[in-house]
């Protein structure tokens, strides 16, 4: 071993003067920095296993959420979908009741319509008949040249008038 020591010049005092220094050193690091290293990588490997956990928790929430808030689109969607045909069923009625209004409207007029049109062509007819009976009347005293007597003159104007009504019809 003295030729090993002499080849490579070893120097035992200066080996175990360096393993000492060595162990200081470990000593040192392992007392003041290393534990507040350890310590400040288990802080950090805490922090980050929680932040996994909330995140895990906040996408199981958002999951949670979403399928909530598609559910509540569904349902809201079935509901405007029931107010959409309520509010048209509604509609239709009241399109309905109007146009049945509207045409019972109408029908009146019609109705009143044709009565004024029948009162005033009755007045007419009496209008006319009055005027030929009064015509007939004048034509027989000029051709007769006096009146015969009130049956004879109300027969003759009468029929007179009958004839000229079928004519006028015709």
């Amino acid at each position: 071993m003295d030729d090993f020591i002499k080849t490579f010049h070893v120097d035992l005092k200066l080996i175990i003067a360096q393993l000492i220094n060595f162990g200081l050193v470990v000593w040192v690091v392992w007392r003041f920095a290393l534990k507040s290293i350890l310590s400040t990588m288990q802080k950090r490997a805490d922090e980050i296993d929680k932040s996994l956990a909330d995140a895990k928790k906040i996408e199981s929430d958002l999951e949670a959420l979403t399928v909530t808030r598609e559910r509540i689109l569904k349902e809201a969607n079935s509901a405007a979908g029931v107010i959409l045909d309520k509010a048209q069923a509604q509609a239709e009625t009241e399109r309905q009741a109007t146009l049945a209004r509207v045409r019972n409207e109408a029908e009146k007029v019609i109705i009143e319509a044709k009565e004024k049109l029948m009162i005033e062509q009755e007045a007419a007819l009496q209008a006319v008949r009055k005027e030929a009976a009064k015509l007939i009347t004048q034509g027989v005293l000029k051709v007769i040249g006096k009146l015969p007597s009130d049956v004879v003159d109300k027969s003759l104007v009468e029929e007179a008038v009958v004839e000229l009504g079928k004519k006028v019809k015709k």
